[in-house]
Formats: structure tokens, C-alpha cells, sequence
């Protein structure tokens, strides 16, 4: 589970950073765990991070744009469902709004998609 407590300003910037390459992060509340904080990483609410990262390996990942729609389409209910869960039993606000936010990220540009397809992206 610890890919969902990374908070939003490491998933940010580990988009960006090459193999090998390190980079010294600070971070704010809002892009770190806000007003939650983060228990299992004994954060405190509204803390400012100071994070040292080093990419010293990755998973090839597929970007969104090379998915199919069915691919998408079950990430993204994935996603809504997990961010249904930290929202509503959890309490987990940030966390709940990373997953809404792959949502998201994962229906832009679905106005390309076949009608029927897209409809089935409404629910």
C-alpha cells in the first residue's frame, strides 16, 4: 500500500527525474499530506517536508495516451473506487483527491473516444 501514501509532490516530481538522477525536495502541506498527515509515516498535520529522492530504478510504465479505452476505463473505475474508500470510511481527504485526480488523468481527452465508449465513462 505504500504507493498510495507518496504524497503529491514526490508523484510530481518523480515524473520528471531520470535513472541515477537525485534531487532534494520541499514540500508544502498542500502537496504534501495536509491536514491529515500521514500516520504510518508519523507526519504530523500541516507539515512542511524536506525529501531527498534518488531514481536508483523504475517500472516501465504505460502512458496514459497508449492506452487502450479498456485499459483506462478500469484503471479509472479502480481509482474512483479507492478514492470512495479513503473519503468515505478512512477519512483520508488528500488521499481520496490523489485517486479522483487519476481519474482525472485518465478520462482527459475522452471526447476522442467512440460514443459509446465515452457514455460508459459517465457513469
Amino acid at each position: 500500500e505504500y504507493p498510495r501514501l507518496v504524497c503529491p509532490g514526490v508523484r510530481r516530481a518523480i515524473r520528471t527525474m531520470l535513472l541515477g538522477e537525485q534531487c532534494q525536495l520541499k514540500v508544502t502541506p498542500e502537496y504534501g499530506y495536509g491536514e491529515s498527515g500521514c500516520l504510518e509515516f508519523g507526519i504530523p498535520a500541516n507539515a512542511h517536508l524536506s525529501i531527498h529522492i534518488t531514481m536508483e530504478d523504475y517500472l516501465e510504465r504505460q502512458y496514459i495516451y497508449e492506452m487502450s479505452f479498456a485499459k483506462r476505463e478500469f484503471h479509472a473505475v479502480k481509482a474512483k473506487e479507492e478514492g470512495n474508500t479513503l473519503f468515505n470510511k478512512k477519512k483520508d481527504y488528500d488521499g481520496a483527491l490523489n485517486e479522483y485526480q487519476s481519474v482525472i488523468d485518465l478520462t482527459e481527452g475522452s471526447s476522442t473516444f467512440p460514443e459509446k465508449e465515452r457514455k460508459s465513462l459517465e457513469k
